[in-house]
């Protein structure tokens, strides 16, 4: 059940009268409901709405909601409801300062997902733990003056991303409906198997049922999908895919299946560079081959791509290609046209 303001307002009403330790029926925690309900008015957008009456059935779903959602315990004897224990409440959730810090970060990180299903779920389950006493007086606008997210872009695909993450984890095959570079739209039945992240786009790795290619495990992106269905067809996974070293020599997304990887020698100019390139590696496999204060010498195995080109153009002057020669050759034909452009 979605956790919401409106049942929220009732655990609250039936928390205080299960605290009385009197004991109630249905019937009568149905009527002190109702009764609180019809007396409160709720002020959303400047106008006023009066609350909605509930019923009996209503209630009792709503004592089983509590217990799920918070940790007490609802006894029954003689057909009245009551706490277990006089010290049970809804609001005992006891966090340090350090959890509600906590708690205030990840509600930043994670509003980037707003709007999405991923997101709902997120949100539902941090309502309940800051509707408790402990955290009501949290001031959430303190974080946002110290912590800057980044805003992801305008079509990032992550409306898919709850689907496909369960797809994943539940063994599901999909019917996706893509637009693929040029727009045509296919409809495929693909089996995901990773989920990637990268400069703010989503990216999925999914094995696609009817493709031709002898590599039948290719990357899409999220952006593209118009549509998802659920699919009857078994899943499949090439028995090759591993999900910790597909992308081992990807400079960000791009995966070349038919290439080998190349070893990349670049010579390194300039203290500056140097430091920050030590502090963080072009690549996760960059070893350091000879230093000094002036230059370095650094090598790394990645499929020689565009974004390696575009990478290594980005330092301009500051970095050297070494090896591959032809590698080298294809930086310095870019260079030269950049130079001719700029005549």
């Amino acid at each position: 059940m979605a956790f919401t303001k409106k049942p929220f307002g009732r655990y609250q009403i039936l928390n205080r009268h299960l605290k009385r330790n009197n004991g109630f029926t249905i019937k009568e925690l149905t009527e002190l409901v109702n009764e609180e309900l019809r007396e409160l008015e709720l002020i959303e957008d400047g106008e006023i709405t009066r609350k909605y009456q509930v019923s009996e059935r209503m209630i009792r779903n709503d004592l089983s909601d509590i217990q799920d959602y918070f940790p007490v315990i609802i006894s029954k004897k003689n057909g009245k409801y009551f706490y277990e224990s006089k010290e049970d409440s809804i609001d005992n959730i006891d966090l340090r300062e350090s959890d509600k810090n906590t708690i205030e970060w990840a509600l930043q990180v994670f509003s980037r997902y707003k709007g999405t299903p991923l997101f709902e779920k997120f949100d539902d389950v941090i309502t309940r733990i800051m509707s408790s006493s402990v955290l009501k007086k949290i001031n959430h606008t303190k974080l946002r003056n110290y912590v800057q997210i980044g805003e992801s872009a305008e079509n990032s695909g992550m409306q898919w991303i709850e689907i496909i993450y369960n797809a994943i984890s539940e063994k599901n095959a999909l019917k996706l409906y893509y637009k693929s570079y040029g727009d045509n739209m296919s409809v495929r039945i693909i089996s995901p198997c990773l989920l990637k992240e990268y400069r703010n786009k989503w990216y999925m790795v999914a094995y696609v049922h009817e493709s031709s290619k002898s590599e039948k495990t290719l990357l899409h992106k999220l952006s593209r999908i118009q549509r998802i269905d659920e699919s009857d067809e078994p899943y499949m996974q090439e028995k090759s895919f591993n999900a910790n070293d597909y992308f081992q020599y990807t400079l960000g997304v791009f995966h070349m299946h038919d290439s080998s990887p190349i070893t990349v020698s670049l010579k390194i100019k300039g203290k500056s560079l140097i430091k920050l390139t030590l502090e963080d590696k072009l690549h996760p496999s960059m070893e350091v081959l000879s230093k000094t204060e002036e230059e370095m010498l650094i090598e790394f195995t990645v499929y020689d791509s565009p974004e390696l080109e575009t990478m290594i153009l980005s330092y301009g002057e500051n970095v050297e290609v070494l090896a591959p020669l032809e590698l080298k050759e294809k930086i310095k034909t870019r260079a030269l046209k950049l130079v001719e452009l700029y005549k």
